[in-house]
């Protein structure tokens, strides 16, 4: 497995625009299973994940670590092709599939976060003294093009520093931050209209 694998095509972006296809790379980065044993584990049909499973193999993000027969199937184990994913800025600014694109990939990010969110309330993980950090922020700002680039340079710098400090300990806990940054056109420019 890669540590870094670098989302270069839409397809790819699209593949993993769905918070069970996130959580589905999430579970299988932790540990290699087939289709069945991570249906069991995501409480999911297993047909639906196998579709879901499929899917991203296609797309190139999972792949097949080791098969084992039984009786007369083979089951397959799979894992993710890295331990992290980003996507290439580069693709949101393909016309329209690309804003299209971005669009499905904030969506898929929102609705993670809520569902993380609920299951953390559900499953009493989240104390008063772990709320006292927590906070959600919308805010737009009125800032020229080079100070929007900086601050997009800045939260990407943040999330890498941090992204450093990663455990692979699971009783260190987890912190989850979700950033949707994207820069408006101003009252006097002009839309490229693609």
């Amino acid at each position: 497995m890669k540590d870094i694998f670098v989302l270069d095509n839409l397809k790819q972006v699209k593949a993993l625009a769905a918070p069970l296809r996130v959580d589905i790379v999430k579970l299988l980065g932790k540990q290699c299973l087939t289709t069945t044993q991570a249906a069991k584990k995501l409480g999911v049909k297993p047909n639906k994940l196998y579709y879901h499973v499929t899917e991203l193999q296609k797309a190139g993000l999972l792949e097949v670590v080791k098969t084992r027969q039984r009786g007369n199937m083979v089951e397959k184990f799979y894992q993710p092709v890295a331990r992290y994913f980003r996507i290439d800025p580069c693709l949101f600014g393909q016309g329209m599939e690309g804003r299209q694109a971005f669009l499905q990939t904030v969506v898929s990010n929102c609705d993670s976060t809520i569902l993380d969110v609920r299951n953390a309330m559900d499953q009493g993980l989240l104390s008063s003294e772990e709320m006292s950090t927590a906070f959600s922020a919308h805010v737009d700002l009125n800032l020229s093009r080079e100070d929007s680039h900086a601050l997009a340079e800045d939260l990407r710098g943040l999330v890498r520093k941090y992204k450093k400090r990663d455990r692979d300990d699971p009783e260190s806990g987890s912190t989850h931050v979700t950033i949707v940054f994207y820069p408006k056109l101003g009252p006097d420019s002009e839309p490229t209209g693609n």
